[in-house]
């Protein structure tokens, strides 16, 4: 068992001792990211936001997220698997927007591409992403701060008939 930043964590040891399968720990996390969530705003509760807590480091026990980015869902795009393809995607990454994949299977012929910081592809239910052409599903670029999470990506088939899939 392994057990990171955990507060009165067993001492270490290898093999089974007593019945206590191998045990290691660290006192401190090096680095955390909880997942995205989507939210009520809570000055209109007709509108929607995007909530990221900010990635934490060298931390110990319980943590209680005091700063997060709060994004309005005027910058964010809901993905549709019975309409969008890579390509509407890839415009609405471009032009700075953040990605929610509502729940189904999002059949894709080319690459989705992330290359802008701290964007977020957040999937909610079961989206699940594939490419039917052999190539990545998803690439980032150098950035800092992307988030991907809720996501399922699937192989598909290749042109040479062998399964792929890589996230980049």
């Amino acid at each position: 068992m392994v057990q990171v930043g955990v507060e009165g964590a067993p001492a270490d040891h290898c093999g089974n001792s007593n019945g206590n399968f191998g045990s290691t720990s660290a006192s401190k996390t090096p680095v955390s990211a909880e997942k995205p969530y989507v939210a009520q705003d809570f000055t209109d509760n007709s509108k929607y936001n995007l909530v990221v807590p900010q990635a934490e480091w060298g931390t110990s026990g319980q943590s209680y997220h005091s700063s997060e980015t709060v994004i309005p869902f005027t910058d964010v795009y809901v993905a549709d698997n019975s309409t969008d393809t890579a390509s509407t995607i890839n415009q609405k990454l471009l032009a700075g927007l953040n990605i929610v994949f509502q729940p189904g299977v999002y059949t894709f012929d080319a690459t989705i591409n992330v290359n802008t910081n701290n964007q977020v592809l957040l999937g909610l239910g079961l989206a699940t992403l594939q490419n039917t052409v052999g190539q990545p599903v998803i690439t980032v670029g150098n950035n800092e701060g992307v988030r991907i999470a809720g996501l399922l990506i699937q192989a598909g088939i290749s042109s040479s008939g062998s399964n792929s899939v890589s996230l980049i």
